[in-house]
Formats: structure tokens, sequence, C-alpha cells
């Protein structure tokens, strides 16, 4: 496992996937703790991937939604290219329940954020919000 990328020392593994590995991080910097998502290095070596993700990055730093996690920072640096965002405790770890909203308080506070119910997994989803049940054709 890493130990140290940049400015950020590794803490632990949390998840992994097509993409990359996503550890817990500290920010030597500040202390602070993030997300660190580390692209598979078959991905680097693709400029038009990275250049795709610098963007994407740079456009979701700029977001400010308590539903989306903050960016702070991207880096390549040795070939190695990777993401620092917001740690949310438990969002990979499966420790949230499907279809209930568990993040801290304040940070994802859907009662007050959502009109209309719940979709199911029976439902369609409306541009107007509400839900309506699915008919069989």
């Amino acid at each position: 496992m890493l130990e140290r990328l940049g400015k950020y020392e590794i803490l632990e593994t949390i998840a992994a996937g097509g993409q990359g590995t996503v550890y817990r991080a500290r920010d030597s910097g500040s202390g602070d703790v993030v997300a660190l998502k580390v692209m598979h290095p078959g991905h680097t070596g693709e400029v038009q991937y990275l250049e795709a993700l610098r963007q994407e990055a740079n456009l979701a730093s700029r977001l400010n939604h308590p539903n989306i996690v903050k960016v702070f920072d991207f880096q390549v640096e040795g070939g190695t290219a990777y993401v620092a965002m917001e740690y949310v405790p438990g969002v990979l770890r499966g420790e949230m329940q499907p279809g209930l909203p568990s993040l801290p308080e304040g940070r994802w506070n859907w009662p007050s954020r959502c009109a209309g119910p719940w979709p199911t997994p029976t439902s369609t989803v409306w541009s107007t919000g509400t839900s309506s049940p699915r008919t069989s054709s």
C-alpha cells in the first residue's frame, strides 16, 4: 500500500474499482482528512483521459451543494494521477443503508431539500419530481 502521495499521508484503503483506488488520507499541511482517489497507472498515460479528469476536477471544485462532496485538489505526480476530495465516513464501505440518507447532520439533509416521495425500484421519476408506478405493456 502507498504510504504517501504528494502532501497526503495515506491512512487506509477504503475501496478499489475500475478507475482506481480510494484511500483515507491526511493533508500534511492542514491536517484535514480527505478521500484520495488514485487512478490506475494504465489511465495516466492517456493524455485525453488526464485532460478530461483535470477539467472534471476543476469544474467539480467549483460546486457547492450539501449533496456533493467537495473536490480540493487534482495532481499528477510521477505518472500517478489523483483527486483529493471531502471524506464522508461510511459512504464507500457500504455502511450506509440503501435509500436512507445517513450522512452527517447538515451535510445531507434530504427531508428539507427534496419534494415528493422517494422513488422505488418499481417507479419512474418524472420531471415534476413526483413518482408514478410503472405499467407493463
